[in-house]
């Protein structure tokens, strides 16, 4: 896996440092659960060098999500040029200005342009990064979902075409966030663009069960449906890239489930 170059190194860790200040100090509460699992794959997936990708999904609640969430990680972790995740951005968003296009481009954010479906070079270049031992971060509904809940909208076929055309399969880690619907709430007053601080929010990584529960699925439907070994049809090429989505999404939800009845406890007063 390869290390940031050192003007990523510095985007990163000045929006880092940002976001943990943020976290830390100005959130009411803030709960991590499973962090050290996806560290110690990025840890492995370092010393492997060329090997096996590592891909996060998380549902997208405000337009916060990232990069605050990643105020979690140790600031060690960004200093010493640890491998830092690659994500997917909205070209009419992000990419409006050559300033901005160049600020996100070093942050390692991809160019995604909206309505040119899933053969576009954002997707093209996902694929080709996870085949290289790199981690991706991606909120697969493709937009802000508020107010939050266990049940997510479509997913876009974008996932399913990675996970298709991957060497193999990468370790799939599903997350769920929560909280920072209120921290940027989409109905929200002016200053608009200043988060909110007093929040309550929680970043859950996915059990090694959880994602075994969606690799191993994943693996059975390529195998069954002999991808790998036969040219498909159109329509039964389609038909597996949904199937995968769909995979994805039922795994992401599983996680999500888990948690909102933990959050259901805290607001009851009851111990989780």
């Amino acid at each position: 896996m390869t290390k940031p170059p050192l003007l990523s190194t510095l985007i990163f860790s000045t929006i880092g440092l940002s976001s943990k200040v943020f976290l830390n100090f100005l959130c009411k509460d803030v709960k991590v659960v499973g962090l050290q699992r996806l560290l110690q794959r990025l840890e492995d997936v370092e010393e492997d060098g060329r090997g096996r990708g590592v891909l996060t999904v998380s549902n997208h609640i405000s337009v916060c999500d990232e990069p605050i969430t990643w105020g979690i990680l140790p600031i060690s972790h960004v200093l010493l040029r640890k491998p830092m995740r690659w994500t997917l951005g909205a070209s009419d968003v992000l990419f409006t200005r050559p300033l901005f296009s160049s600020f996100f481009s070093k942050g390692q954010v991809l160019e995604t342009v909206r309505g040119a479906g899933i053969r576009q070079e954002a997707v093209d270049k996902s694929i080709r990064l996870l085949d290289e031992g790199q981690w991706i971060h991606i909120f697969p509904e493709g937009k802000i979902t508020q107010p939050s809940h266990s049940n997510l909208s479509r997913l876009k076929w974008g996932i399913g075409r990675m996970l298709m055309e991957t060497r193999q399969i990468p370790t799939i880690i599903p997350m769920w966030i929560t909280g920072f619907d209120q921290v940027l709430d989409e109905t929200r007053g002016w200053p608009k663009p200043i988060p909110r601080p007093g929040k309550r929010v929680s970043i859950t990584f996915g059990t090694q069960e959880d994602s075994a529960f969606i690799e191993d699925k994943i693996a059975v439907l390529l195998r069954e449906r002999r991808w790998k070994e036969e040219k498909l049809s159109q329509a039964d090429e389609d038909k597996l890239r949904s199937d995968i989505t769909a995979i994805i999404k039922e795994g992401l939800e599983r996680v999500g489930a888990r948690v909102s009845g933990e959050v259901q406890k805290v607001k009851e007063g009851k111990e989780v």
